[in-house]
């Protein structure tokens, strides 16, 4: 593990063909880009192939978009968007091929699962919508095999991609783990009782979200949150996007075999999965973990910090530690 301030000084010793970043917690909060997102973009898509990996439920449309309207991040900036929406579509696709008897294309698992769910193309697939219309449509839109449904008893499935109201009236705050909990385990509770899976289509738990009114970094419960609650439960769970292997590997498709750097700020998904599957990794430290890094002069406490987020997460050093994204 080495500590760099910048880009520039990982540039002048190692030569990488393509960057793997993050989104949230490295690019932008949720309410700003950080500092110096735009002008390092710049300077590594001049010389890189800029991939953006994200756990978002999203795909690239809606995600460029809020990057463009949002945070003035242009596509030039990058060359592509991976993300774990895209993951999602990829397989209820290949399931739509499966039950209409055509062979699969994907190495998601949906042979398995879909046997193990008992789907058949006799009739259509009905499942429960966690998360909103706008951000999951586009992930089913056009696969006619999928019908979402509210009741409760006629689901097959949950297709879980970010924290809302799940019925009636009742609120949820995605700030506050006591109301996430209370909101949703009946309804998680009334899936174990019917062995529903639930596909999470974005594994972070947390997420850093601007600030409180303290100025204290503000975090936000993610999908990935619920979905650690039903498999602490016993439920099934099929996740898509980081720490998973199945991403890298459409990464790797794309990189077309040249070296990899990802470019993450959470231990848990962006260094377990880069670390498990042989690739580099700069851990930021300015994002999801930031509050645990008071002091980023302190060399020593920032590197024994790291190494207990390590030990927590089940997973190596990174390759690297840098405060914010960062050219020079």
């Amino acid at each position: 593990m080495k500590f760099i301030n910048s880009f520039s000084e990982l540039a002048a010793v190692q030569q990488y063909d393509t960057i793997a970043c993050d989104i949230y917690g490295v690019l932008h909060d949720g309410y700003e880009p950080y500092p110096y997102t735009l002008q390092t973009l710049a300077h590594l898509e001049s010389s890189n192939q800029v991939v953006l990996l994200s756990n978002s439920s999203r795909m690239y449309p809606a995600l460029s978009h809020q990057l463009s309207s949002t945070f003035n991040i242009l596509p030039t900036a990058y060359n592509d968007i991976l993300s774990s929406g895209k993951l999602t579509r990829l397989f209820l696709e290949d399931c739509q091929r499966y039950l209409d008897g055509q062979a699969t294309t994907t190495r998601l698992g949906v042979q398995d699962f879909c046997a193990q769910q008992g789907w058949t193309a006799q009739k259509a697939v009905r499942f429960f919508i966690a998360g909103g219309v706008d951000y999951l449509g586009p992930l089913y839109d056009g696969l006619d095999c999928f019908e979402p449904t509210e009741d409760w008893d006629a689901m097959a499935f949950v297709l879980l991609g970010s924290i809302k109201p799940l019925y009636g009236t009742d609120k949820v705050d995605p700030f506050d783990e006591a109301s996430v909990i209370a909101h949703y385990r009946p309804f998680l509770e009334k899936c174990l009782a019917r062995k529903v899976p639930v596909i999470c289509t974005n594994p972070d738990v947390w997420a850093p979200s601007g600030v409180n009114t303290d100025g204290s970094q503000r975090l936000l419960i993610c999908p990935g949150y619920v979905g650690e609650m039903y498999k602490a439960m016993g439920g099934q769970v099929l996740y898509f996007g980081k720490p998973y292997k199945t991403i890298y590997d459409y990464l790797g498709e794309g990189s077309g075999g040249g070296k990899i750097l990802c470019v993450g700020d959470n231990v848990a998904t962006d260094v377990l999965g880069a670390n498990d599957v042989g690739l580099d990794v700069v851990l930021i430290l300015g994002g999801v973990h930031a509050k645990q890094f008071p002091d980023l002069h302190d060399h020593h406490s920032v590197f024994a910090q790291v190494r207990q987020l390590c030990q927590e997460a089940g997973t190596q050093e990174p390759t690297y530690v840098m405060p914010y994204l960062r050219w020079n």
